[in-house]
């Protein structure tokens, strides 16, 4: 059973306006999107990239799922990594209460950070014609309800309005390819460590141009659009490799 399968379950108004929502258009042309999406991103490896499919034993699951808006729920019977395309499905029928969070779980859960061929659809997202705008506060709608959370939100609350980012990436990567960066050199550097051709890039970001500050996974993510980052400065890092045992 197929996610388009699955979203004929969905009430028929809600399907009308999803396929009219701007951006791409039509949900087969969104479709046609991921379909690029998972071929540029995923491992060819099969054990890796996962179909998108839902076995049939989980179908009566989805279905529940869906008619009581138990979004996390149906997301979750998909592979982390498969779970941007079965968003797309379900996303117009979601509060702007609803969105925002499970848009930031899905960024954390899908690894975005690499997938730098998929920005534009990323850019679309954190941007959405009909949800976003201007002045948002996107850090607030995203953040998890932790006690951790907060007080990392509290710390970048009072960081001047210029603050130092970092970013960790293979030397093959574009200098300004990704959207993700963080304030913590020492995450920056983890990631550029275990990277081939490692480089460790700093840059200075207006508090006001950052897309969103996550205080997911204590790594002190900064989301930002590449044009939005200043005097950037590049350096090698040796690699480290993983000792596997």
């Amino acid at each position: 059973m197929t996610v388009a399968d699955l979203s004929t379950s969905m009430d028929r108004r809600e399907r009308v306006r999803r396929a009219r929502l701007g951006g791409w258009g039509t949900l087969e042309e969104r479709d046609a999107a991921f379909r690029d999406y998972r071929a540029r991103t995923l491992s060819p490896n099969p054990r890796r990239a996962p179909s998108p499919e839902i076995p049939e034993f989980l179908e009566a699951l989805a279905h529940k799922s869906l008619a009581e808006r138990d979004w996390a729920g149906y997301l979750g019977l998909f592979s982390q990594h498969e779970s941007l395309r079965p968003f797309f499905t379900i996303e117009a029928a979601l509060s702007d209460a609803e969105y925002w969070p499970l848009l930031a779980e899905i960024w954390v859960g899908t690894n975005a950070g690499y997938a730098t061929s998929a920005l534009e659809i990323w850019r679309w997202l954190f941007r959405h014609p009909h949800r976003y705008r201007d002045g948002m506060d996107l850090t607030r709608l995203m953040a998890p309800d932790t006690d951790s959370a907060r007080g990392a939100l509290n710390r970048w609350d009072f960081l001047p309005s210029t603050v130092q980012i970092f970013r960790g990436q293979s030397g093959a990567s574009k200098d300004l390819a990704g959207f993700s960066w963080t304030l913590s050199r020492e995450t920056a550097l983890r990631f550029a460590q275990h990277a081939p051709g490692g480089r460790l890039l700093s840059a200075t970001l207006p508090k006001a141009a950052a897309v969103a500050f996550l205080p997911w996974r204590q790594e002190e993510e900064v989301l930002v659009f590449p044009e939005s980052v200043q005097c950037v400065r590049s350096e090698s890092v040796p690699r480290i490799r993983r000792n596997l045992g």
